[in-house]
């Protein structure tokens, strides 16, 4: 089994942080995958560069054969479940798509951060956003959610939806 790199959390991510809480980001830092830690290092850099950039977070999919039984991804809390509800799904080249928020079945499965390849509508409606994101894979693959941070140089409002 490959060895996951250790990276050092950035100082300036780091000297915000209270004392009594510092173990608990360190937990926090080690569960993220490289590719977000080195992100989140660009932001906290102490170059003066970085003083006029936004940081962008992008709900983001991939699709997997099985899905994980135990997801207990760190940016997965309940407490984003409204973002992700509220934004669109970038999913590779993909078509920009959104999640359903009006069944509880739909909002077990955005908590849990998959959508399982078993997911049915409630209603069987044929325009359900969730079955239309399955059906990118022929309904033979769960998405699974995960959270991608892009450093900008200008704020994008992303709350205007395009008709």
């Amino acid at each position: 089994m490959k060895e996951k790199e250790i990276r050092e959390i950035p100082r300036n991510l780091k000297s915000v942080v209270p004392i009594q809480e510092i173990s608990k980001v360190e937990d926090w830092w080690n569960k993220l995958s490289k590719e977000n830690q080195i992100e989140l290092e660009s932001v906290y850099k102490d170059e003066p560069e970085n003083q006029n950039q936004f940081v962008a977070i992008h709900l983001c999919g991939k699709f997997v054969e099985q899905e994980k039984t135990n997801n207990h991804d760190v940016f997965w809390v309940n407490h984003f479940y409204e973002y992700i509800v509220n934004h669109e799904i970038i999913i590779d080249q993909k078509p920009k798509l959104y999640v359903c928020s009006a069944y509880k079945e739909a909002e077990n499965a955005i908590r849990t951060g998959i959508i399982k390849k078993e997911f049915l509508c409630p209603e069987l409606n044929k325009n359900c956003q969730m079955r239309k994101i399955l059906d990118l894979e022929n309904g033979e693959k769960s998405l699974q959610f995960f959270i991608r941070f892009k450093l900008e140089k200008e704020h994008t409002d992303y709350t205007q939806h395009s008709s």
